[in-house]
């Protein structure tokens, strides 16, 4: 590239689609961004070159689109910013965490050239779902002090960058000391470029990040520091004695013009990533988990304290939050103000932003939605569908709901404060106004030219007097169609043409009536004047109508007769119609009879249902039986358990009471030793005690069988009644048993009757489907006669009406005989 391009020591591939920018989080540690908000590569927001003895800046469109691409949400946005070779894109890859993630590393050298051109957006940090939350971008300045730059374009990109930021982060290396702040004197001119008079813009807060810090905070009395209040004590900091005045004059000027322009200030330290100087050479190259302890805590509280700074201070102008595309708009007021050498009045771009943005929008949106309305007024339909003439309610909701998705679209596209948006919005509605004006009076005039037609068909069928009425009743069925469709004043003119047609040809009907009704007036007496000449005559014709009548009765005789043969006919008709009916009846009784005959069949099968269910109970019933025969030998089984535990009791008692007899054979053989001792001496009371031992051993002893006769009585007396039990249990089991057999036995005879009768039932029903095939037969016999004297009666119509022509012939020629006879006599009048 060119001498002021951005070399990348590691070229990194373009994505395929436009960036997309994220929106900050609400609260730190702030949290990791989806894959889909991330920038594949920086997107330069500002070009700057030399034009003649200036420096020119140019907004680049791809950034300017970036941005313009979420619309009206809102921006905060941290621009970083520092003398060149300090670390600042480094930074930002630990900010945007690539470095942490170990992904591929934005740009970053290590040359006397600066690495960045211009203003970049780099990436963001926050949710990309989440619209209501500020979008936070981050935008890389380039270095200043560079070779190939001067003081002018550094303090107009540094000026530039502070009134476009939420947040500015000052990155700088080592110790705040004067020689920092002179080397920011001419860089930190903010009172030269921007006009204070009205300036509303939201002053950004200040973030010092200084690099490599290896000091200890500490004032001159050794009490700690915080790193803010070492920055505000450098900042209220005096010149230094013996320095050079003219350099501390600027370092102090420096120090003014930040106090002045940052009302919120505050400081961070990073200690150096590494320790050894290999590392630091290869640092782009070296793993996150490879740094300092310190250094990743530092980059972890900064990029928190970002966020949170960023998202309580989003972008604002005159107390209002800006959206996306209003800050691309006011980048671009900035940039021609930069141009044109004057300072940056951030009320007056917004004023400018605001008028130009809606003025331009406005147009776009009155040239399309005028071309729209014209085109409806033309007649042309529009994407839905409708075209003109319509409803006036029909055309007022559609003009409605043109003005709302214009509104939709004004409130989504519009950029500035209420008020601008609002004088704009109402003069595009006025001038859309009369377009629809326009459009409404298009509608009663295509309405009128419609009606015009279809009312003109009206009135050439009112005019028509050979005209059918199924031809009016189609005209006037499409005249009210077409009024449905039409507006009211065009409607009401059209009906009332359409009455005073109507009237007229009402008026000249009267009219022809009343001249018919003179005319036959007229007539009537021409017809009784005749009458009274005819009676004259009528004695010189009566012979000729009395020969006439002859011949006239003798053809109403021969119409009698074929009248009386006609009546014949009809009365056969009638028998047969009748012979029909019977037949019809029998028919009907035959279906009733076929249809008794099926429900007495749905009856046996509906009884033939009940026994099996009746069968599937006793089955039932006999499952209990075997379950209680089961249980009873279950409690058998349970009864020769007990007598055989009773019997090991009693063996164990009988064992006990024999260990006990053991015991007491010792004792008395003890005893016995004892008084063999004392034979001598206690030969009396051995004699007792031998006694006494006998009777115990033969108390012993009865108790024994005692209780082996107990034992023996009841275990008699548990088998006695396991077997009683058991013997009831078959017995009725037997009983009911039987009691089955005989029930199955019974069922199965009756359901055997009942198949008899079915089979019986079933050759009735064949008989009687035999029957109704016959009747069939017959009935189909009786339509084929009745059919044949529906013929033969045809026939004798038409022979009737052939004979009723030829009376109406003769009628006719008796009435011509009467005009002959008429003008017969006339002719003898004129001849008399």
């Amino acid at each position: 590239r060119g001498a002021r391009g951005r070399p990348p020591p590691r070229p990194m591939p373009r994505a395929p689609q436009p960036p997309v920018l994220a929106p900050a989080a609400a609260a730190a540690p702030a949290p990791r961004p989806p894959p889909q908000a991330e920038l594949e590569a920086p997107v330069q927001l500002l070009k700057v070159h030399r034009a003649g003895g200036k420096w020119r800046y140019e907004v680049c469109q791809e950034g300017v689109e970036v941005l313009e691409r979420h619309g009206s949400r809102r921006i905060a946005v941290a621009s970083i910013c520092g003398l060149y070779r300090t670390g600042k894109s480094y930074l930002l890859n630990l900010l945007l965490e690539r470095v942490q993630k170990g992904k591929p590393l934005f740009q970053v050298g290590a040359t006397t050239r600066a690495c960045t051109e211009g203003l970049w957006l780099w990436g963001s940090l926050g949710g990309h779902d989440d619209e209501r939350s500020p979008l936070l971008a981050f935008m890389d300045c380039e270095g200043f002090g560079s070779t190939d730059s001067d003081q002018t374009r550094d303090a107009q990109l540094m000026t530039l960058c502070a009134v476009l930021s939420s947040v500015l982060v000052l990155n700088t290396r080592g110790a705040l000391n004067e020689g920092l702040f002179n080397s920011l004197a001419l860089t930190c001119r903010f009172a030269e470029h921007v006009e204070e008079q009205g300036n509303e813009a939201s002053r950004p807060a200040l973030l010092w990040v200084l690099r490599d810090f290896m000091l200890e905070l500490q004032d001159p009395h050794g009490r700690s520091l915080t790193p803010d209040e070492y920055l505000e004590q450098a900042l209220q900091a005096a010149p230094l004695a013996g320095y050079d005045q003219e350099r501390s004059q600027c370092a102090v000027e420096a120090r003014q013009s930040l106090l002045k322009f940052f009302s919120h200030r505050s400081c961070t330290t990073l200690v150096q990533p590494a320790v050894e100087e290999v590392d630091l050479q290869e640092l782009a190259s070296l793993p996150y988990s490879s740094l300092r302890g310190e250094f990743r805590a530092g980059v972890e509280a900064l990029r928190a304290q970002i966020v949170a700074a960023c998202h309580a201070s989003p972008k604002t102008v005159g107390g209002e939050p800006i959206g996306c595309r209003s800050f691309a708009a006011l980048l671009r007021q900035l940039v021609e103000a930069l141009n044109a050498s004057r300072s940056l009045s951030v009320r007056g771009a917004w004023e400018a932003v605001q008028h130009s943005t809606c003025g331009q929008l406005a147009d776009h949106l009155r040239a399309e939605s005028t071309q729209e309305l014209r085109a409806l007024a033309t007649g042309q339909p529009l994407p839905g569908g409708e075209a003109l003439p319509m409803p006036d309610e029909v055309l007022r909701e559609l003009l409605r709901s043109k003005r709302h998705a214009l509104k939709v679209r004004w409130e989504e596209r519009a950029v500035g404060e209420a008020a601008v948006r609002k004088e704009y919005w109402q003069e595009l509605k006025e001038s859309l106004a009369r377009e629809e004006v326009t459009v409404r009076q298009q509608n009663a005039k295509l309405a009128d030219q419609k009606l015009m037609v279809a009312v003109k068909k009206w009135q050439a069928w009112l005019d028509d007097d050979n005209a059918d009425s199924p031809t009016g009743e189609r005209i006037a069925a499409e005249l009210g169609q077409l009024m449905d469709r039409m507006p009211v004043v065009p409607l009401s003119r059209a009906g009332r043409s359409a009455l005073e047609s109507a009237a007229r040809r009402v008026v000249a009907a009267r009219a022809a009536i009343s001249a018919t009704a003179e005319h036959f007036s007229e007539g009537q007496q021409r017809a009784h004047t005749f009458g009274a000449k005819a009676s004259q005559q009528e004695g010189a014709t009566r012979s000729e109508l009395d020969a006439r009548a002859g011949d006239l009765r003798e053809t109403q005789e021969r119409l009698r007769k074929l009248e009386q043969e006609c009546g014949a006919g009809q009365v056969d008709m009638q028998v047969k119609v009748a012979e029909l009916q019977d037949a019809k009846a029998q028919l009907q009784a035959a279906l009733q009879d076929m249809e008794d005959a099926r429900q007495r069949e749905h009856e046996l099968r509906a009884q033939h249902r009940i026994t099996n269910e009746r069968e599937v109970t006793l089955k039932a019933e006999l499952e209990g039986v075997r379950t209680t025969a089961a249980r009873a030998e279950a409690d058998r089984i349970a009864s020769d358990s007990q007598a055989k535990s009773a019997a090991e009791a009693s063996s164990e008692d009988a064992k006990r009471l024999k260990r006990e007899v053991e015991v007491a054979a010792a004792e008395a053989a003890k005893a016995a030793e004892l008084l063999a001792a004392e034979r001598d001496k206690l030969t009396g009371h051995h004699e007792q005690s031998r006694a006494e031992h006998a009777a115990k051993v033969e108390e012993v002893r009865r108790q024994v069988d005692v209780e082996r006769s107990t034992l023996r009585g009841e275990h008699e007396k548990t088998s006695t009644v396991h077997e009683r039990r058991v013997d009831e249990a078959r017995l009725k089991l037997e009983q009911e048993h039987a009691k089955h057999s005989e029930s199955m036995d019974g069922e199965s005879s009756r359901l055997l009757e009942r198949e008899r009768k079915a089979g019986v039932l079933e050759g009735q029903v064949s008989g009687l489907s035999e029957e109704t095939s016959a009747l069939r037969q017959r009935v189909a016999e009786l339509q084929a006669r009745l059919r044949e004297a529906e013929s033969k009666s045809g026939q004798e119509k038409s022979e009737g009406l052939r004979l009723r022509q030829e009376l109406e012939k003769a009628h006719a020629d008796v009435q011509t005989a009467k005009v002959e006879v008429e003008s017969h006599q006339r002719a003898l009048l004129e001849r008399r």
